[in-house]
């Protein structure tokens, strides 16, 4: 059970990952005007915290600060109402048996929204081969180009790690569990008064 915050995106909040995109957009404008050369608008756009770990940075930054930024909030868009992202996996008693996630949206009425197991993924799996499959295959229709979706990726997910969109919730799967056990019917076998239980020979295993 995971509940996620959808207005960590676009919320007002300091922040929320689209102020936190156009500042990066905002340094990146800085970087154009007092630029002369193409070394020295690189070098500067590398020094913006938010463009630090993009390995190809000219296919990202050379889009435009405005495209930028309303490709990132897309690309946050679709993974968070596609993915549970956390930063640790709950502990493995809680979720290595399960084959479903109930997830609430906050601030909504909406009811929870099931999806599979598969969905739920740490940041620092982001990087490996699971991860990295999982994410093409959703990003894949609004980025077809593998290297710009990189980038952004490179870009957007730090930012996604610090906004903590999903929080899991211990005390909904502590009361799902109860639930689930008062439904469960145990069959009693009735015995008649004087009846053998077990015989010469019967071995009984604990």
């Amino acid at each position: 059970h995971f509940e996620r915050n959808m207005a960590t995106l676009t919320s007002a909040e300091e922040k929320s990952l689209n102020a936190l995109f156009q500042a990066d957009a905002a340094a990146l404008r800085t970087c154009r005007e007092k630029s002369k050369t193409e070394p020295a608008f690189l070098a500067c756009a590398r020094a913006v915290p938010g463009f630090a770990g993009v390995r190809d940075l000219r296919v990202l930054v050379y889009q435009g600060p405005d495209k930028l930024v309303v490709k990132a909030v897309d690309v946050s868009r679709i993974l968070l109402e596609n993915l549970v992202l956390v930063s640790k996996i709950p502990d493995e008693s809680e979720s290595s048996n399960a084959e479903t996630l109930e997830v609430f949206d906050a601030l909504t009425s909406a009811p929870p929204r099931t999806m599979p197991a598969e969905a739920l993924i740490a940041f620092s799996d982001l990087g490996k081969e699971k991860g990295r499959e999982v994410v093409a295959s959703l990003l894949k229709p609004a980025i077809p180009d593998n290297v710009l979706r990189a980038s952004y990726l490179e870009w957007v997910l730090p930012h996604f790690a610090r906004s903590s969109p999903c929080r899991f919730l211990p005390e909904e799967m502590a009361r799902a569990r109860r639930e689930a056990a008062a439904r469960v019917r145990i069959e009693q076998q009735p015995y008649e008064e004087g009846s053998a239980i077990i015989r010469s020979g019967d071995v009984i295993q604990k």
